[in-house]
């Protein structure tokens, strides 16, 4: 297709009739053409520049898709039935060359979120569960951005809900009958930062565990002590083993293409880290052991609440300089994903 003018590219929307070609086979074809038709208009002779951090927001449905040059992710609290995944935390997480950090979709357990359950092991309540059809109430709002505070978003406004940032400030609530939970995911340029606090609104037992995915049955999540001993939670042939939280300097949970630290922020509470092990699903076909930090385990509580900072790390020394500066031990730049080299 060439666009009407006959001096730009033409339209990127794949207008393919599915009974002319596959539609990996068009795709291909029009990638192509928009690639020779690029050259010929001299795209090739121009410089190249390295794009910013981006976001863009749809309030109705609360969908924050977030990319920048060390990671992009997503939010997507109303699926409208579209996927099977969704809720008002990370629904993906990749690198900034497009590999695999911790999932692509997942549901419980494969998937972030905070999960509840009562003296019987049944769920209460899981934060990452999608509403499918938009609620009264804005699902996810925006409590800091280059837009300012977004509580209710404009349906068709003259300037969209998107664009450069340098910080996103996003918060969701999920609540049942029993529990009430708020999760608030704070996006920089190079890491993210998500606390969640967790209430009970009635006095009962209850387990509360805050999931953390990996990709690949060979992945692998240690804890780095604050001595600097590493020590295995989940790995191939390894038994599955329990740390407290407040022997943990990070987290390394490193999957089958790159991998990412978790590094705890503010006060930490008694807690115990433990492996959970996900089943394939629909969205999550290759699962890796998931990482749960224990917030509570069948006890009564009023309120508990738990900080990390995440980003993308490709294996564990550099895992390590990502964590001190998170940690805010010493002020380093940005450490970049490493590019995989083109195979020959």
């Amino acid at each position: 297709m060439v666009a009407d003018n006959d001096i730009a590219l033409g339209s990127p929307i794949l207008l393919i009739h599915p009974l002319l070609a596959p539609i990996s086979v068009a795709f291909a074809a029009r990638m192509q053409a928009n690639a020779a038709r690029a050259v010929a208009l001299g795209l090739a002779a121009q410089s190249a520049a390295q794009p910013p951090g981006l976001y863009s927001f749809d309030g109705d449905i609360g969908r924050l898709t977030i990319t920048t040059p060390t990671y992009n992710t997503a939010v997507l609290a109303v699926n409208q039935r579209a996927v099977p995944y969704g809720g008002v935390e990370l629904a993906r997480l990749y690198d900034g060359a497009q590999r695999v950090v911790a999932n692509v979709g997942g549901r419980p357990w494969a998937s972030f979120g905070v999960l509840v359950r009562d003296s019987s092991a049944r769920e209460v309540l899981f934060s990452q569960k999608p509403r499918t059809l938009p609620p009264p109430v804005q699902p996810l709002e925006l409590l800091s951005s280059p837009r300012g505070t977004v509580r209710r978003a404009k349906s068709y406004p003259a300037r969209p809900y998107g664009g450069p940032f340098e910080t996103i400030v996003a918060r969701g609530r999920v609540n049942s009958d029993e529990v009430a939970i708020e999760t608030t995911h704070r996006f920089k340029l190079d890491w993210i930062e998500t606390r969640w606090k967790v209430r009970p609104r009635k006095r009962a037992r209850y387990t509360v565990d805050v999931l953390f995915p990996s990709w690949g049955k060979h992945a692998r999540v240690e804890a780095v002590l604050v001595g600097g001993r590493r020590v295995t939670l989940a790995a191939e042939a390894v038994p599955r083993r329990k740390v407290s939280l407040r022997n943990v300097a990070y987290f390394y949970i490193a999957g089958e293409e790159t991998g990412y630290v978790v590094v705890p922020a503010g006060r930490r509470p008694q807690a115990v880290a433990h492996i959970l092990r996900p089943k394939p699903q629909s969205s999550a076909p290759r699962p890796g052991p998931t990482l749960a930090l224990q917030l509570a385990g069948q006890r009564k509580f009023k309120q508990l609440a738990l900080g990390v900072k995440i980003a993308p790390a490709a294996d564990p020394a550099q895992a390590a300089a990502v964590a001190r500066r998170l940690r805010g031990t010493i002020p380093a730049k940005p450490v970049r994903p490493r590019r995989p080299r083109p195979k020959r």
